[in-house]
């Protein structure tokens, strides 16, 4: 689309919400920086999925995400050709330190797990199916790992990928050890469970997605109602940092995750870890070194979040 064909776009996009456009900045294919004349704002185009939680939670009026603008006709979501978009207001970023940043997220995160909480009812067969996913990665992880140790025994030259592995027992045996007795914790503790606690998640987290003037989250475009571990699984993967650790504590003072949670979180860390190497050893090589580093942060979450393995031992 040429510029003026664009600026003509939002022109009629934003027709009702009075603003006059005077240039378009394109940050993302679904995010646009619109100058009116008077005003700055932030388009963001979304799913029709998306619509009624956006205006759902619009109405709420939460003050953990950017203040969303209403058009003429009363509503956060407004369609034109066949896109469905909202807006809000621009807001200037400021640069701090990246722990204060994350610090500063992962609490507003916690803020709106808690104002959003809610029980719902889950079939016998909903943690089932989880349980049948974990216990085939630890099989999985166990196969490739015999594998590699026939590897190393059967070489006459064993591969850097081959010894680095093999010495470092992080990466294998205590993997699997801790892997499994967390699934055995997660058979006793979950499977008999008739509902589960779900909030709204942010389910975005990148190194724009907050705003620190006002301590704001930006955009819910991507929100949706599910456990809480979501937004944690996310901001561990998305923000994995030696400051991570403390962001969780900072976390669980504001809001306390129930053993259920916990057990999962831990789970859904550890399933996520796989073995896969390629033809370059040196990729290989700081993989497994990236893995170790992995599964000791795992190992202190599970300090962190205070998981009880004592009942294995009944």
């Amino acid at each position: 689309m040429l510029k003026y064909q664009m600026t003509r776009w939002f022109e009629n996009a934003l027709v009702n919400y009075n603003i006059e456009v005077v240039g378009v900045t394109k940050y993302s294919d679904t995010t646009y920086l619109i100058k009116g004349k008077q005003q700055k704002v932030v388009l963001r185009i979304i799913d029709e999925a998306k619509i009624d939680l956006i205006e759902y939670v619009a109405s709420l009026c939460l003050p953990y995400f950017e203040t969303i603008i209403y058009n003429n006709r009363k509503k956060a979501v407004c369609s034109y050709a066949n896109q469905y978009f909202y807006v809000t207001e621009f807001i200037s970023e400021r640069s701090l330190s990246k722990s204060y940043y994350l610090k500063s997220v992962i609490y507003c995160i916690a803020e709106l797990h808690r104002a959003t909480l809610k029980y719902e009812h889950i079939e016998s067969s909903f943690y089932e199916k989880l349980l049948i996913s974990f216990e085939e990665s630890i099989k999985s992880f166990e196969k490739q790992d015999v594998n590699l140790f026939y590897k190393l025994l059967n070489s006459q030259f064993a591969s850097p990928t081959l010894w680095t592995y093999v010495l470092n027992e992080t990466c294998g045996k205590l993997f699997l050890e801790h892997f499994s007795k967390i699934v055995k914790l997660f058979r006793m503790e979950c499977l008999n469970a008739s509902s589960r606690r779900i909030v709204l998640n942010y389910a975005h987290f990148d190194d724009n997605c907050f705003e620190l003037v006002n301590n704001k989250l930006i955009g819910c475009h991507k929100i949706l109602y599910d456990s809480p571990i979501i937004d944690l699984i996310m901001f561990i993967n998305n923000a994995y940092d030696e400051s991570v650790l403390t962001c969780i504590k900072e976390y669980t003072n504001c809001f306390c995750l129930e053993k259920e949670e916990c057990i999962l979180l831990v789970c859904m860390l550890y399933s996520s870890i796989k073995l896969e190497f390629t033809d370059d050893e040196y990729h290989n090589v700081y993989k497994i070194i990236e893995m170790s580093r992995r599964i000791e942060f795992i190992f202190a979450l599970e300090e962190i979040l205070g998981i009880d393995f004592s009942k294995l031992n009944c």
